[in-house]
């Protein structure tokens, strides 16, 4: 997915950085980023000390070397955070706004809709003194197209650009490891196993 090289390549004509400095670098800022984002999201559902706890069990867990790498997982964890947050705060546009980056960073979007299906029924039991508007709801209806959306639309480009339907498909076919899996819903497979 092309946000993270953009954004790498971006770094490196301003700064005139090597990849080998930008690449890691971006990474490191962007998990920070996600690190801090985390602990407010946290933070404002279940209070400072598990917010502080989940921060220290990210930053400690065993994949954690993985966020400064030159790769896409740091930027996709703060964006997945991002778009949590600003879901949890009602700011739909911005939110989009995320998913719709998450959705040439990592092709994971798709998962975002039980999350916003699950935002709209809560807003039937607002929380006191937050109540629920009718804008919110549609606000709601229209940020799961988005990812719906999302989840197509850098396939739709790839096939666009290359003239080929597939081309997508067939590029994320080269990371699947297990010959039942979709390309592009890895993440499905690994939710019916664990249920």
């Amino acid at each position: 997915s092309p946000l993270y090289p953009i954004l790498v390549r971006g770094l490196m004509s301003i700064s005139g950085l090597s990849y080998d400095i930008a690449a890691p670098g971006l990474s490191l800022v962007a998990g920070a980023a996600a690190a801090v984002v985390m602990f407010a999201l946290v933070s404002a559902t279940a209070g400072r000390v598990a917010g502080a706890a989940t921060f220290s069990l990210t930053g400690t867990f065993m994949a954690a070397p993985v966020m400064p790498l030159a790769y896409t997982e740091s930027l996709a964890l703060l964006l997945v955070c991002s778009g949590l947050l600003l879901l949890r705060r009602r700011s739909y546009l911005l939110a989009s706004v995320a998913i719709l980056l998450l959705s040439i960073t990592r092709p994971i979007v798709l998962a975002f809709v039980p999350v916003v299906f699950a935002h709209g029924m809560s807003l039937r039991h607002p929380e006191p003194g937050n109540p629920s508007l009718r804008s919110d709801r549609r606000a709601v209806w229209a940020l799961a197209g988005v990812c719906v959306a999302g989840s197509v639309l850098w396939p739709v480009t790839v096939a666009l650009a290359t003239g080929h339907p597939f081309a997508w498909f067939e590029s994320e076919s080269a990371w699947v490891t297990a010959p039942t899996a979709i390309p592009g819903l890895g993440w499905f497979r690994f939710f019916q196993a664990a249920g």
